[in-house]
Parts: structure tokens; sequence; C-alpha cells
């Protein structure tokens, strides 16, 4: 764990996790199944590419809307990562993605050591009472953090501090492996998604009017400590097109 900053505002922490919540990273292969299926990711995600030895080893897709959403957030909270990835690939999405500007700035970074730890040693993937019984981060706590996270156990983990959001993923696995289909033997399991990013817009609406729940959920039976974004209305946590 590392503490990228000292924070000059009291604002509340959002944590978000990575892969399949904010981008969707695919192989060399997986481009070359899409592009075989006439379906190009390329012409409508931001994308940035991931060099591991001098070999290109992912394409990461940039959520729709996802800059945007970013800059709402870390107006209005103390922004970090964890993710179960490995720190390197981690850190690129950071330094490409995220901290892209001087108004961004991660409070703490965790990444696949700390993931680790969770799942081996605690309650499930990602509890975040590592934050506060094992690091014991004085401005860290139950009343004042949130994750961001697409995983059904990090939610389990997590009911009452995560936020739940739809995967986005750009190819997924068929519900049943073995179906025959048209695709060739090598293609059976993958299905490709034509991901439509006016839908994908409404997913911030979304976690905004969770983000209220929560404020109201921690100000009446926690603490009195909560999110203070009840003031600002839904369309300002909806975001303007990127693309």
């Amino acid at each position: 764990m590392k503490k990228i900053i000292n924070k000059k505002k009291p604002k509340n922490h959002i944590f978000l996790d990575l892969d399949s919540t904010i981008i969707n990273s695919l192989s060399p292969d997986e481009i070359k199944l899409c592009n075989d299926n006439n379906f190009n990711p390329l012409d409508l995600f931001k994308c940035h590419k991931y060099y591991f030895k001098n070999k290109l080893e992912f394409y990461i897709f940039e959520r729709p809307h996802l800059q945007s959403f970013l800059d709402f957030l870390f107006k209005h909270f103390n922004v970090s990562v964890f993710t179960a990835a490995q720190k390197d690939y981690a850190t690129f999405i950071v330094d490409n993605i995220i901290e892209i500007n001087p108004n961004r700035r991660l409070t703490y970074f965790f990444y696949s050591y700390h993931s680790d730890i969770t799942y081996n040693y605690m309650r499930g993937l990602k509890d975040l009472n590592i934050l506060w019984s094992i690091y014991d981060l004085d401005d860290v706590k139950p009343c004042n953090t949130i994750i961001l996270d697409d995983n059904n156990e990090v939610f389990s983990t997590n009911k009452r501090n995560c936020i739940k959001v739809p995967e986005f993923s750009i190819i997924l696995e068929k519900e049943n492996p073995n179906a025959k289909d048209n695709l060739n033997e090598e293609q059976e399991n993958i299905k490709i998604v034509n991901f439509s990013i006016k839908d994908d817009h409404y997913l911030y609406r979304d976690v905004y009017e969770d983000l209220k729940n929560k404020e109201k959920y921690f100000s009446d039976t926690l603490c009195p400590l909560h999110f203070p974004i009840g003031n600002i209305k839904t369309k300002n946590a909806i975001c303007k097109l990127d693309f």
C-alpha cells in the first residue's frame, strides 16, 4: 500500500476497481477474434496499448464517459484504487488513464499484494477492513469509505460499503460453453458484444443515486459523517461524451 498524497480537505473516500469496472483489457488474439466477426472495438472505445518486455500484452479500453466521471469523483471525494491486478499493469492504468491531469491525484493505491491478503486471511476479496484494521489508516473508516466494483464477491464481502456496477466487457463467455453456432471451434466459447455507449451513459446516474443512498444510510445508522453530495443535481453526475 502506498499513500500518494496528503489530503487538504476532509473528503470521504471512493476506492475504484479497475478491470471490468472502469476499463476492459483484451489480448491481441481477442482483438483478432473481434475483427474476424466484423467488430472492431478500436472504432468505438478509447484505447491504450500496454506492453510488457517490449511485447504488446493488452489493448486497454476505457469505459464510455469515464473521463468525465473521474472528474466528478475527484472533485467530491478522495479517490483511491483497490485492484486485484499486478502492480506494473495497474500503475500503467493509473498513469495513462486516471492521473492524466494535475487535478487528479490518488490518495491510496492497493494492488494484487493487498488483494491476496484479504482473500487468504480476511473475510474475502478486497475486504475493506484491511484499511482500518490492518493498516490503521486513521482517515479511512467504515462510515466514510465506498468501493466501486463489478465483482459479486467484493460486494458480498463489503455489502454496506460497496456499490456494485455492471460489468464492462467487450467479449463475454457464452452462457453455455458447449453450445454450437456459426462460429468456428476456436471462437465457440466467446461472444462479441457491441457495447452500447448510449446505454452506459446511465451507469453514472445509477452510481450517483447509490451514493446518495449511502449518504442517507451512513448518516442515519453509523455516525454523523456522511457523503456531502446531497445538493448536487443528478445531471452533474451524468457525463458528457468523450468520443
